[in-house]
C-alpha cells in the first residue's frame, strides 16, 4: 500500500509536469501494455492478444512526425523518486584552487612575501546530513627572492601534503559558507637545492597547518559545479628534519629556515562533485 501511494504521487507529478509543456498523456491498455478485456488465456505473443501502442495526443489520426533532430522536453525540474530539487549534498568532489598572498617564510628577508600557488583537493561527504566532510589535498607554493642577497639562499618551493576537516553551511540554495581547518606535511626547497641529476629536492620538512573561510556558488542540473573563493592562512613550524651540510647542501640555519613561518593567501577554486562512488548517476532507483 505504502508503494501504490508513492507511485501514484509519482504519477501525479508527471502528469503536472507533461501539461506545463502541453504534452497529452494517454495510459497503455491495462496492467503491462496488454488489453484489459482479454481473458489472459492466451499466451503473451498471440498477435490477437497484443494491446494497440499507446498514443500521444488527442486527435484520432496519425500523430504528426516529429521535427528534425526529435522531440525534446524539458528534463524535470527535480527528482521525482524522491520529490525534492538539487541540493548540496554529494558523495565526492574532485577540483582545484588559484592561490596567491603573502607572509614570511623562516628568517626576515631569507625569502621573498610574495607567493603563489595551486591546490589540488578530492573531498568526501563523511555525514551528509550535517553536510561535515574531509579533504585531501596537495598544495604547490613558490616564493620569489628577498632582500638578504645570501649567496647560499634565493627563492623557496613549498609542497603541502594535507587532510582536512569542513563543513558546508549553506544559505536554503547556491550558496554555502565553509569553514575548514587542516593539518598537513611541507617539504621545502630552497633554490639551487638539487641532486647530482639536477631533480630539485625537497628535503627540509616541516609541519603545519590551514585554516580558511570559503564561500561557494553551486550551479548545474545537480548543483555538480561549483566555484569558490576562500581566505585563510598556512602556518608552519621551523624545520624538523633536513640536510646535515655535507656534499654542499645547506643546513637547517643556513637556509634560514630554522624559524617558524606563516602566510595569509586568497584563492579562487572550482570543484565537480560526484553523487555515485564512480562518479556516473544510476539510471534506476529501486525501492
Amino acid at each position: 500500500e505504502q508503494l501504490v501511494g508513492k507511485a501514484d504521487k509519482m504519477i501525479a507529478k508527471i502528469q503536472d509536469l507533461a501539461k506545463q509543456q502541453h504534452v497529452e498523456l494517454q495510459e497503455p491498455g491495462g496492467a503491462a501494455g496488454r488489453d484489459p478485456t482479454s481473458s489472459g488465456n492466451l499466451p503473451p505473443n498471440d498477435p490477437s492478444h497484443q494491446a494497440p501502442p499507446p498514443r500521444v495526443g488527442a486527435s484520432d489520426g496519425p500523430p504528426p512526425p516529429p521535427p528534425i533532430g526529435g522531440v525534446r522536453y524539458a528534463p524535470p525540474p527535480e527528482n521525482l523518486a524522491f520529490g525534492r530539487g538539487p541540493d548540496n549534498n554529494y558523495t565526492w568532489t574532485l577540483g582545484f584552487d588559484l592561490l596567491g598572498g603573502g607572509g614570511q617564510m623562516g628568517r626576515k628577508n631569507y625569502y621573498g612575501n610574495a607567493a603563489g600557488g595551486i591546490r589540488g583537493k578530492a573531498d568526501v561527504m563523511v555525514d551528509p546530513v550535517h553536510r561535515v566532510g574531509v579533504e585531501g589535498y596537495l598544495q604547490y607554493t613558490h616564493f620569489g627572492q628577498g632582500s638578504q642577497q645570501s649567496v647560499f639562499v634565493d627563492t623557496l618551493d613549498v609542497v603541502d601534503i594535507g587532510v582536512a576537516l569542513y563543513k558546508h553551511f549553506c544559505l536554503g540554495g547556491r550558496f554555502c559558507v565553509t569553514p575548514l581547518i587542516g593539518a598537513q606535511l611541507a617539504l621545502m626547497s630552497p633554490a639551487g637545492e638539487m641532486d647530482a641529476e639536477g631533480s630539485q629536492l625537497f628535503n627540509y620538512a616541516a609541519v603545519g597547518g590551514r585554516g580558511e573561510v570559503a564561500l561557494s556558488y553551486a550551479f548545474g542540473r545537480h548543483y555538480e559545479h561549483v566555484f569558490s573563493i576562500a581566505g585563510g592562512a598556512n602556518v608552519y613550524s621551523k624545520v624538523l628534519s633536513g640536510p646535515s651540510g655535507a656534499s654542499d647542501q645547506l643546513t637547517i640555519a643556513d637556509a634560514g629556515l630554522d624559524r617558524a613561518s606563516a602566510f595569509g593567501f586568497v584563492s579562487l577554486g572550482y570543484t565537480y562533485r560526484f553523487n555515485t562512488p564512480l562518479g556516473v548517476a544510476p539510471f534506476i532507483t529501486l525501492e
